[in-house]
């Protein structure tokens, strides 16, 4: 299940960090470093999907993450025990040597607050 969130960036809150409207649609490395702060402040398997440009506001099109790569060994190795006793497991394919899994569309949107559980 794709769910869609969506942040409004009016133009002005970039213009107050010093990114004008042109360097944002061509993602300058002031843009970029931008968006990297507000995406520090989301939970990791949100990314981010589109861009619209309505009146002078952007529109951040987020969803969630179907491959997802863990950081830490010890935090995959609690999910995917975790994991394997949830209805969960048949719709994961889990790459232990990479620390990965990849995750069915159609997957309950709850599965994703467990998910974050195990990243903070």
């Amino acid at each position: 299940m794709l769910d869609y969130k969506y942040i409004n960036l009016p133009i002005n809150v970039l213009e107050n960090n010093n990114i004008t409207k042109e360097s944002f649609m061509q993602d300058s490395e002031e843009a970029k470093k931008f968006l990297e702060k507000i995406f520090s402040k989301l939970p990791p398997y949100l990314e981010l999907k589109n861009t619209f440009l309505v009146h002078n506001t952007f529109i951040l099109e987020l969803t969630n993450k179907t491959n997802f790569k863990f950081d830490n060994d010890t935090n995959f190795a609690l999910f995917t025990d975790f994991i394997s006793n949830t209805k969960f497991y048949n719709q994961l394919d889990i790459h232990q040597e990479k620390k990965e899994i990849s995750i069915a569309k159609d997957i309950s949107p709850i599965f994703y607050n467990l998910l974050y559980e195990f990243l903070i």
